[in-house]
């Protein structure tokens, strides 16, 4: 487990056999299998006031550190990068990590609103730990692929992605990613 850039030069290098990745990819590799498609969501904490309705705006929403992927990572670009185009915008507080499940326990503890994908949050915002901030502008779905050395690596690498696709389709039916917390 390491951040996809990471994982793309050990794949490179032959140093692994596969990697389960997001893209988007600098280089195709001759193997890959889709695992699915996580669209991102806005989280926070029930108990931080200024959150609720359907459009919270960008003001409302500064009033807190921002949790977020790891520098260097296009979830991290695309949120500085959405803050920083707006006009009169509160400057963010981003607080990245290679870590998105300490995120995710930082939002649970009021720590400030994240930025995540709705798999991670679903069962937080079920149970009322956490609850969906509607913010109108989230970073573009992570789509994730098992990634190998076709042409290379022996043939269970490429039975294993195919196993990994298999799983992941189940899950997909099993939690349907176009649930919704409204």
């Amino acid at each position: 487990m390491d951040l996809s850039a990471n994982l793309r030069n050990e794949l490179y290098s032959r140093s692994i056999d596969m990697a389960f990745q997001n893209g988007p990819f600098e280089r195709e590799t001759s193997g890959q299998e889709t695992l699915g498609t996580y669209r991102w969501i806005w989280v926070a904490a029930p108990e931080l006031p200024g959150l609720d309705g359907d459009d919270v705006s960008e003001e409302k929403l500064l009033r807190y550190p921002i949790l977020t992927h790891a520098r260097d990572t296009r979830p991290f670009e695309e949120v500085a990068g959405h803050f920083r185009s707006l006009r009169g915008a509160t400057t963010a507080r981003l607080v990245p990590s290679s870590n998105l499940a300490a995120c995710l326990h930082m939002c649970i503890d009021a720590m400030g609103i994240a930025s995540m994908p709705a798999s991670m949050a679903r069962d937080y915002i079920n149970t009322g730990q956490l609850r969906q901030v509607h913010y109108p502008w989230a970073p573009e779905s992570l789509v994730f692929l098992a990634r190998y050395d076709a042409a290379r690596s022996p043939a269970f690498v490429s039975r294993a992605a195919l196993l990994a696709r298999d799983v992941a389709r189940q899950y997909v039916e099993r939690f349907d990613e176009t649930w919704d917390a409204r």
